[in-house]
């Protein structure tokens, strides 16, 4: 990744409102050389429907243990370790998303959240000391900083686009996704069952054409009522399929597993 689109973490704060970042490293940790991409972060941020982003770590949390495996008893009663150990996991990071806008949209599109990813610090700095690499280094603490962030985007934007959606929300969706354009185009639709009309296979140039319209009868007046989305966390959204945002989820899986965000200034 190029140092150049890079930002030291201290300098999160006045570089984008849209992200926070509170680690608590210990003082002996380089943090002027973590870097995060702001423009690509956001990118994900934006395909996601998320406002803000706050990446919290924790000090407290425990980490990963080994407990001795009992082979048998002695005797007395007493137990007999064995020479191989359990490892009690921990998780490293959780997710944290606010709550639904207490004024719902007829279309997802519209509607944007927040969210904070808390990351364990003290798990990271045990794998980090267990593999033999040096804590100081911010380049052995970047990977997991980058996993987490991902993570935490990539599982925030899809539980946004993709589900609890409000009973208005679903009729909508289905009603242009569904109902306008793959029963329209085997007379399947409302209408064409009033009309007792013969149903045929799916047409795919009428599915083709009713989605075009769709997009521009659908998104047109949502967008000049909501604004449209101009990469500051607000406005219209743009999706190939009003309501149910299945394309920007697919393309946010794909960006978030194969594009850093986090990685060390060098």
């Amino acid at each position: 990744m190029n140092t150049e689109t890079l930002t030291p973490l201290p300098e999160i704060y006045f570089r984008s409102p849209r992200i926070r970042v509170n680690l608590p490293f210990p003082s002996w940790v380089e943090t002027d050389n973590v870097g995060i991409n702001i423009p690509r972060t956001e990118r994900l941020m934006n395909l996601g429907g998320i406002r803000h982003i706050r990446f919290v770590g924790d000090v407290d949390g425990e980490h990963t243990t080994a407990v001795p495996v009992s082979v048998g008893l002695n005797t007395d009663g007493s137990q007999i370790a064995g020479m191989g150990s359990l490892r009690e996991s921990v998780k490293m990071q959780t997710l944290e998303q606010d709550g639904a806008p207490s004024h719902r949209s007829s279309f997802r599109n519209s509607e944007w959240t927040s969210a904070t990813i808390r990351i364990n610090l003290n798990e990271i700095q045990r794998q980090i000391h267990d593999q033999n690499k040096n804590l100081r280094n911010a380049a052995s603490w970047t990977p997991y900083l980058d996993k987490s962030l991902r993570w935490g985007i990539r599982k925030a934007g899809n539980e946004h686009l993709l589900t609890n959606f409000t009973a208005r929300q679903k009729i909508m969706l289905f009603l242009i996704n569904i109902h306008n354009n793959l029963l329209f185009s085997c007379n399947l639709s409302i209408p064409d069952i009033l009309a007792r009309d013969v149903p045929t296979l799916p047409n795919p140039g009428i599915i083709l054409l009713c989605t075009g319209f769709n997009l521009f009868f659908w998104a047109l007046p949502e967008r000049m009522l909501r604004g449209k989305d101009d990469g500051s966390g607000s406005g219209y959204r743009f999706s190939s399929f009003p309501g149910y945002e299945i394309d920007r989820a697919a393309v946010l899986q794909v960006l978030s597993r194969t594009k850093r965000v986090v990685a060390p200034i060098r």
